[in-house]
């Protein structure tokens, strides 16, 4: 007869890797959570304790616009934003290093989730990943997408008109996008700690 083995209730559900659990909290170090969702990015630094997860401090891509961004808030250059975000504020809430925690997802290479730890590190958080696993530096600022959308205007204006207006609409050219990157990126490096507001010390 088989034996049966049971199956904690969360990894049954795809929720949470125990085994990655107890090594983040064996670490005794904080850990950055992200969750990206159809349009926008979401990203915490958490501390794990005995009554509970406690959120030190929190960014959303829903918040760039405050400093200028004009882009879509899912792509490479809004998932680096946010993360600088995250970095500034972790560094106001006292903590200068954490864990990068996926759960059940594997991180890859050059994607979202990457563009995010790059972006916490650029703004003060040491998180423990390889550096090669970080998206090119266009990718990140969005020149990629200027290249493409400056090609397209000459091969097609017709498509680059119905795949870039709504970016248009909101005063901002594709073509343009390097340029806003580096002025929202400038205005998040700027926060100070008493600006860098985020930590919400609420419990999960």
């Amino acid at each position: 007869m088989k034996k049966h083995i049971d199956i904690f209730r969360r990894r049954r559900e795809g929720k949470t890797d125990y085994k990655k659990r107890r090594a983040l909290i064996t670490s005794r170090l904080c850990f950055v959570r992200s969750f990206v969702s159809s349009h926008n990015v979401y990203a915490q630094l958490i501390k794990a304790g005995p009554s509970g997860d406690l959120t030190l401090a929190s960014a959303s891509s829903t918040q760039l616009p405050k400093f200028g961004w004009k882009g879509a808030t899912k792509n490479l250059p809004a998932c680096y934003l946010t993360g600088l975000l995250l970095g500034k504020r972790s560094a106001a809430a006292g903590v200068e290093e954490a864990i990068l925690y996926t759960g059940l997802s594997a991180y890859r290479s050059g994607s979202r989730v990457s563009a995010l730890v790059k972006g916490a590190l650029d703004g003060g958080l040491k998180v423990r990943v390889d550096e090669q696993t970080f998206p090119a530096e266009e990718r990140l600022s969005g020149v990629h997408i200027s290249s493409y959308a400056a090609e397209l205007k000459k091969s097609n204006s017709e498509l680059y008109g119905s795949r870039f207006g709504r970016l248009i609409s909101k005063g901002l050219t594709p073509e343009e996008m390097g340029k806003n990157f580096e002025e929202v990126k400038e205005a998040i490096l700027k926060i100070d700690a008493k600006g860098a507001k985020g930590s919400t010390g609420t419990r999960e």
